[in-house]
């Protein structure tokens, strides 16, 4: 309406009082951010943005492939080194943390396994994706029991138990950590 900060500036009596107020008393600083914020296009850039942007995206591609093929297959470590650099290139991946508590747990890295466990159920739950958080929160139970904790596993299991559907046939995995806890009691 005014063509830009000069025209506001030239129109300021047209203002209500406390805006008139407002733009008399900072117009200084008005002109001063107006400056500072000019973007310049012809700024030279060595870097070639796009080709990094495909690197990293291919990088992504294969730990996300071979992170969790290496679990499957039982490599553990290697897998652990894989999906460890996977959360490095994707930062808030839920399946990058999933894929690293699992190599962690299987290594006997409890844990680390735990805080793995818990940065992915956070980045699911950030998803809205509340059962795939759950079931998280519940292998960090596994890696409680397996450090003695069982106190802190039942606290979770009694967490994911309530939150479960009774119908629910994942419900028997808490159920059978719960019924080792109480045996190992």
């Amino acid at each position: 309406t005014y063509g830009g900060l000069d025209g506001i500036f030239e129109h300021v009596d047209d203002q209500t009082p406390k805006l008139r107020a407002n733009l008399t008393e900072h117009e200084d600083r008005a002109r001063k951010n107006l400056d500072l914020m000019v973007l310049h296009h012809d700024a030279p850039i060595d870097v070639d943005v796009a080709a990094l942007f495909a690197e990293r995206k291919a990088k992504v591609a294969v730990l996300s492939a071979e992170g969790p093929r290496m679990l499957r297959a039982g490599n553990w470590r290697r897998a652990a080194e894989l999906c460890r650099a996977w959360t490095e290139l994707e930062l808030g991946n839920s399946e990058s943390y999933r894929c690293l508590g699992q190599a962690l747990q299987a290594q006997g890295y409890h844990q680390d396994a735990i805080k793995a466990f818990e940065e992915s159920a956070q980045n699911y739950r950030d998803a809205n994706k509340d059962v795939d958080a759950l079931k998280c929160y519940y292998m960090t139970s596994l890696c409680y029991r397996a450090l003695g904790k069982r106190n802190e596993a039942k606290q979770i299991l009694e967490t994911v138990l309530n939150t479960i559907e009774p119908g629910d046939p994942w419900r028997a995995n808490p159920l059978q950590v719960m019924a080792w806890i109480i045996q190992d009691e």
